[in-house]
């Protein structure tokens, strides 16, 4: 259940072809799961090249810890023709470092879990800084992992 309010919005990454496909939900109310959900009226914007991009959440399967992950994550932006490298965001002071469960030992990086029914999916926050304005385009359409529609490894531009 997702505690939705009014500053709560709804974010559609379409390619502009299928725009007019969705406009007419403006306005609309849906319902969902019993609830009853307003679409406003869309903000158009196109993606904007940064040479530095963010995910605050990539989940790849099978590499659950962290070097493994950060290798696989690299691999998959070769693939996209990406050559800039990916890192593993660092647990910042105010935020509760992640304890595994096994070593009882703390993880100095953004480690993130995901609920899907009986499973928990483990993946990462992760960065990928120094790209070109062609790269940055790219990675921000594909995105890298899965889960894709629970929005894991959806990359934005980096505010930090």
């Amino acid at each position: 259940m997702l505690a939705l309010t009014h500053a709560s919005c709804l974010h559609v990454r379409i390619q502009a072809a299928y725009l007019p496909q969705i406009l007419p939900l403006a306005g609309k109310t849906l319902e969902i799961g019993g609830y009853r959900v307003t679409v406003g009226t869309p903000d158009v914007a196109a993606l904007v090249p940064s040479a530095s991009l963010y995910s605050r959440l990539v989940t790849i399967k099978g590499f659950m810890q962290p070097d493994e992950f950060l290798d696989a994550a690299n691999r998959q932006l070769q693939l996209l023709g990406i050559r800039a490298a990916a890192s593993l965001v660092q647990q910042q002071d105010k935020v509760r470092a992640n304890q595994d469960s096994e070593t009882g030992t703390r993880s100095p990086v953004l480690r993130r879990t995901l609920r899907i029914r009986d499973k928990e999916i483990v993946g990462f926050a992760l960065r990928v800084e120094g790209l070109t304005a062609d790269e940055s385009i790219r990675l921000q359409e594909a995105g890298i992992g899965g889960r894709r529609k629970f929005g894991c490894g959806i990359f934005l531009p980096d505010r930090t």
